[in-house]
């Protein structure tokens, strides 16, 4: 008798997961890099925030008639380091939501040193900044955790003060906004974070990215703008610790086999070849045991 393999979690899966620099022909590459991820998104007609300029080095930044608020990012580097929301006031820039002030020579020296350090990476770019509906001075990230097709939850960020991790926020819930409580082992959850009142077109549109950028797992962060739902960017492998309790770690690893399944039938779709009788009985619980919303 075939031995019974034991179905992997999402803290396994997500350890396996790492994008490597070198592996070029990675499909996440693409999606790391955030301007080429907007490419992306764009063709599945979400509206997307303008961008004003970009430059190849932060040496060659020129803030000058760009408008009283924007958003300068790079575009790739980890967690918020190559982001500043910034406000002009006068002839230097106010970091929005602290009391920061940096002159452009202070803007350029900020991301030349975090290109140093590794950890922001160009080209870099000046964004439209945008404006929320809840009144916070930054908009709450909705990160939606997307397993080709399938939602598996979604975490709502806010943040009070820009680069200060203590003065973040944090709440899960599913994909019809109803709480999921304490299922991370590292942030503690603050149930008074609203819910978007557009979730339901957000849920919709992040299944049609992560099914469109054809990989297994793919976090889709969105925002609730006074001009609607906004494409924020596509985190292929998130930072930070991501561990889960049991039960949810069992889940998330459940979906990301599903979609990994659901994957291999469409590729074996184009290329005409038929799953062999293992991988056949696979996917027939994968069918079975699958969202309603699953798609090809």
């Amino acid at each position: 008798m075939a031995e019974r393999r034991t179905a992997a979690r999402w803290s396994e899966l997500f350890a396996d997961e790492t994008v490597r620099p070198d592996h070029t022909d990675d499909p996440r590459h693409a999606l790391i890099h955030k301007l080429r991820g907007k490419a992306l998104a764009q063709a599945t007609g979400i509206a997307m925030p303008a961008v004003h300029r970009t430059w190849d080095e932060p040496e060659g930044m020129d803030l000058a008639g760009l408008p009283e608020r924007f958003v300068v990012k790079s575009a790739g580097g980890a967690s918020s380091h190559g982001v500043l929301p910034l406000a002009r006031e006068g002839g230097a820039f106010r970091v929005i939501s602290t009391d920061t002030v940096l002159d452009e020579a202070g803007v350029v020296e900020y991301f030349a040193r975090k290109r140093e350090q590794g950890k922001a990476r160009g080209p870099f770019f000046a964004e439209e900044f945008l404006v929320g509906v809840t009144g916070n001075e930054i908009l709450e990230d909705i990160k939606i955790y997307a397993f080709y097709g399938e939602i598996g939850h979604i975490l709502l960020r806010s943040v009070g003060s820009h680069g200060d991790p203590g003065s973040v926020r944090y709440r899960y819930v599913d994909e019809h906004g109803d709480d999921l409580g304490a299922v991370s082992k590292q942030n503690a959850v603050d149930p008074t974070i609203p819910v978007p009142e557009c979730l339901p077109e957000m849920v919709e549109r992040a299944r049609d990215l992560s099914v469109a950028a054809r990989i297994p797992f793919l976090r889709v962060d969105l925002y609730e703008t006074d001009r609607g739902v906004v494409f924020g960017e596509f985190t292929p492998r998130p930072g930070g610790m991501q561990e889960y309790v049991g039960s949810h770690d069992k889940h998330l690893g459940a979906l990301w086999e599903r979609a990994r399944l659901r994957l291999d039938v469409y590729i074996a779709g184009q290329l005409r070849v038929l799953p062999d009788a293992d991988t056949a009985r696979q996917l027939a619980v994968a069918f079975t045991s699958g969202s309603r919303h699953s798609r090809m």
